[in-house]
């Protein structure tokens, strides 16, 4: 399997698959992008540059290490070592009553 083309897909791009693949583009021409280049081979929306160019940013040795160790060692899971922030929705609520400390007393 290509991994550029399951990196793709682990980014919901799989549809840009065909062109990375037509212009021979492999995990060592990753950090050489930019948006010229994505946009040269088909990937017309922005934002997908973006997120293209954000995730290969964040790919270096280490990380490709990781996704062929991830791949070998748990082929039936996921295959790729993500290197992201989770974000996660948080609500705190703070109440103070004015002379509680009085009024508890």
């Amino acid at each position: 399997m290509n991994t550029v083309i399951e990196w793709l897909a682990a980014l919901g791009l799989e549809q840009y698959a065909q062109a990375f693949a037509e212009n021979d583009i492999n995990f060592d021409h990753l950090a050489s992008l930019d948006h010229e280049v994505l946009q040269a081979i088909g990937v017309k929306s922005a934002g997908h540059r973006m997120t293209i160019l954000k995730a290969a940013a964040t790919l270096d040795d280490e990380g490709m290490e990781t996704i062929e160790q991830n791949t070998t060692a748990n082929p039936g899971g996921s295959q790729y070592a993500v290197h992201e922030a989770e974000h996660r929705q948080l609500t705190v609520m703070f109440c103070d009553l004015a002379d509680s400390t009085e009024l508890s007393g």
